[in-house]
C-alpha cells in the first residue's frame, strides 16, 4: 500500500517527542500538600514525554488540586465509613459519596484533556 490508501494505524499513540533532556517546570507556588506531591511523583515523566512544559503548566496544576480534594474526600470517608449518623442516629450513606464520585469524574476529564490517560492517547479517540 502507498502512503495516501494506506488505513491509518488506530493504534498509533499521539504524543510529543520523547526528549530524555525535557526538564519539568516548577510547579505554581499555590500548590500546596497532596496536590504538591501529586505533581512531584509524575513532573519528569510527563516532561519527558512532552506532555508537561510551560505551556501546561496551569492546567496540570488544576489536575493535582483536582486529585488533592479527591484524596482528601477519600480520606475523610475511608475516617468515617460509607455510613453515618443520620437525623435520629439511623445510618445514612455519607454525604461526601457524591462529591467524591464528582470530584473523580472532574479528574479523569482534565487527565483525559492533557492526553495523561492511555485511551485519551490514541488516534480516533475521544
Amino acid at each position: 500500500m502507498n502512503e495516501t490508501t494506506e488505513k491509518p494505524n488506530k493504534a498509533r499513540l499521539l504524543t510529543m517527542p520523547a526528549t530524555s533532556s525535557a526538564t519539568a517546570p516548577k510547579p505554581p507556588a499555590w500548590l500546596r500538600g497532596e496536590a504538591k506531591r501529586y505533581w512531584r511523583q509524575h513532573e519528569d515523566e510527563l516532561a519527558r514525554r512532552g506532555l508537561l512544559d510551560d505551556f501546561t503548566v496551569m492546567f496540570f496544576a488544576i489536575v493535582c488540586s483536582c486529585w488533592a480534594s479527591w484524596f482528601a474526600i477519600s480520606r475523610q470517608i475511608q475516617k468515617d465509613g460509607i455510613t453515618v449518623p443520620g437525623p435520629g442516629g439511623r445510618p445514612v450513606v455519607h454525604p461526601l459519596l457524591a462529591a467524591q464520585a464528582r470530584e473523580l469524574k472532574l479528574f479523569r476529564m482534565l487527565a483525559k484533556d492533557m492526553g495523561l490517560m492511555p485511551k485519551s492517547r490514541r488516534t480516533g479517540t475521544s
